[in-house]
């Protein structure tokens, strides 16, 4: 049975499996992306009831963080299940969806930061994303990322996996128009505290230019995230992490009244609320 009978049949958007899981059958009509499921901390018999029950209400899924006893277990359930081992995901039904929209280009600042990277390119596949991954391109040899250029600015989005330092995001940011999603990674030398620097200092404080941090080593959101942006590009006018309107900003389609939240200015447009400028 498929999602989408699953109000009329009376069995409501819930799937319960066993005493363990509940899944969100009705995600890909409501969020426009499906369920996934999180295997890390789950045992491959939960993993494999899961994968049953998806199979039996063809709900197309992701497993994420899946290692090789959960692929096993997931494949003796849904024997034609694509296993992406670098990615550490599956995916069922195999086959991804026929792109549409704009493409997504994904970034390894290092080899070590490729795992995540291929986690997020392989999301934004089976959402239906045209992607194209670039690797070891960190801040070191600058003229490893200005050799793709072109490709970054036909990108729609560009998601950045970086460690160490976490400086590759921002350099991207000032190349390119499209949003860019930083995704510290868990790479660094021990003075960069595995990670946590990337994470807590750099991307947090260099929160400019259109550009979206997402926690440390995420699990398929950064590229959720980018089809998001893509699939409601107004939305972009609400982020934090967005100017907010700027006059150069291509995402904003209204007329640029000056600063939102301007101090000086008690008049009119200090009362204005979020979102009234006409995006």
């Amino acid at each position: 049975m498929r999602a989408a009978d699953a109000h009329a049949s009376g069995e409501g958007p819930t799937l319960r499996v066993g005493d363990f899981a509940r899944l969100d059958v009705d995600r890909e009509r409501r969020r426009g992306h499906g369920e996934a499921v999180y295997c890390a901390g789950k045992t491959p018999d939960q993993v494999r009831g899961i994968a049953r029950a998806v199979v039996d209400r063809d709900v197309r899924t992701l497993f994420t963080r899946a290692d090789d006893a959960h692929a096993a277990a997931v494949r003796e359930a849904a024997q034609d299940a694509r296993y992406e081992p670098d990615a550490q995901m599956l995916a069922w039904p195999p086959d991804p969806p026929e792109p549409t929209g704009g493409s997504v280009v994904v970034l390894a600042a290092g080899t070590s930061d490729l795992p995540v990277a291929r986690e997020a390119q392989v999301t934004a596949v089976h959402l239906g994303r045209r992607t194209e991954l670039i690797a070891d391109v960190g801040v070191a040899g600058l003229h490893r990322v200005l050799a793709h250029v072109d490709t970054l600015r036909a990108a729609r989005a560009v998601v950045v996996a970086a460690g160490m330092d976490g400086a590759l995001p921002t350099v991207v940011a000032g190349l390119v128009s499209a949003p860019v999603v930083a995704v510290p990674t868990s790479v660094g030398y021990g003075a960069s505290f595995g990670g946590v620097h990337a994470h807590r200092l750099r991307a947090r404080r260099r929160g400019r230019q259109h550009r979206q941090r997402v926690r440390r080593r995420p699990s398929r959101r950064p590229d959720r995230r980018a089809d998001m942006i893509l699939r409601c590009r107004r939305s972009l006018c609400n982020l934090r992490a967005v100017h907010r309107c700027a006059p150069w900003s291509p995402f904003c389609r209204g007329r640029w009244q000056g600063p939102m939240w301007s101090r000086a200015d008690r008049g009119p447009r200090a009362r204005r609320s979020r979102g009234s400028h006409g995006c």
